[in-house]
Order: structure tokens, then sequence, then C-alpha cells
């Protein structure tokens, strides 16, 4: 993946202007990408290759002149998710007129496999993720996934992620807090848990 769009749902009031961050996941290290957009501005596409951003995980932020943050993470190189594989065999028959000429004949039969990924997945637990706003640069998370994936990040300064974590693993929040909620919940990968 060369490039990532990054777009606003909706307008957030008060806010004139955005600048727009990117980084690897691990370990996090901010760049600037744009400064002083327009809601109108967006969505923006971002090569992450001109950033050095070449792992598999990178992370992006659109940060309000008020102080609005959004945080976002993605991957370059997606689970695999079932899909057809198409399989085309060619025939040629040609045959002969009384005239000499030679008319070739195709004909094209796909053969659709299609393939699957099993994956296995125990309980998850809701776990919140703080930082203080003492920690200037945010405070590094790593936690297990309820499907065994290890996650990395960081947690912004002043900021709460909640997250699904394996069911008897802790996550870490390098001077941060770290509070299991005593909930339940599906798997959300290492993403910010929603619901």
């Amino acid at each position: 993946m060369n490039s990532i769009l990054i777009g606003l749902n909706s307008e957030f009031s008060n806010e004139t202007s955005y600048d727009v961050y990117i980084s690897t996941c691990d370990p996090t290290s901010w760049q600037l990408v744009f400064s002083g957009l327009s809601y109108e501005n967006f969505p923006v596409s971002i090569g992450l290759s001109d950033y050095g951003v070449s792992q598999d995980c990178y992370q992006y932020q659109v940060s309000g002149n008020t102080g609005c943050v959004c945080i976002g993470t993605g991957t370059t190189n997606p689970c695999p998710s079932p899909s057809p594989t198409p399989s085309i065999t060619v025939t040629q028959t040609p045959s002969v007129t009384p005239t000499n000429t030679i008319t070739p004949t195709m004909s094209i039969t796909p053969t659709v496999t299609p393939t699957t990924t099993p994956s296995s997945s125990v309980a998850g637990v809701l776990y919140d993720l703080f930082c203080p706003s003492t920690v200037p640069g945010g405070c590094p998370f790593t936690f297990i996934s309820p499907e065994g994936n290890e996650c990395n990040g960081t947690v912004i300064s002043d900021l709460t992620f909640t997250f699904c974590v394996q069911a008897g693993t802790t996550p870490t929040c390098v001077n941060g807090q770290v509070i299991n909620l005593n909930e339940s919940c599906a798997s959300n990968g290492c993403n910010t848990y929603s619901g």
C-alpha cells in the first residue's frame, strides 16, 4: 500500500484548522504531514513511504486548533479474508476450411476455489488505558488480543483508550494507568474498542 486516505466524518465545533500527523506503530514517531487544513480540505491522501512508514502497522492523528484529537491505526498488510481464487484454462483448437484459412476457437473455463484463513480466539475483557498530561509524547502500551496477537501503540497524553484484551492477560501502559473494566467483549483485533 503506497498511500492512505484520511477523512473527517463531521466538522468539530470551534475548530477552524487541523494538523495531520503519521507514524509507525512501534516505535511511535509522529511526523507532521499537513498543517492548518480546513474541514473542506478533507479527505487527504498520504504516501506512507514518503514518511518512512514501511512497517505493517501505521498510526495517524488529526489535531484541531482547540485541542480536539482524532487517532486511528491501520495496517499495510491486512489479514486475508475468504476470497475466490480464479484459475483459467485456455484451450485452442484450430480448424481448417477448404480455402486453407485457419480459424482458432478459444474456450475459457474458470475454476473458482475459495480460500479461508481459520482463526481462533478466546474470551476478551475490556481495559481502559489512560495517559496523564504529565507524560509528554504519550504512554507506550502492549497487550494480547483475544486472537493471541501482540498489539503495541501509544496512548496520547490526556486521553483514554479502551481495548479488548485476552482474558487472563493484563496490558501494560508505561507511565500510564491500566483499568480493568470487568466486562467481557468481542474480539476487535488491535483496534480501540467501540462496542
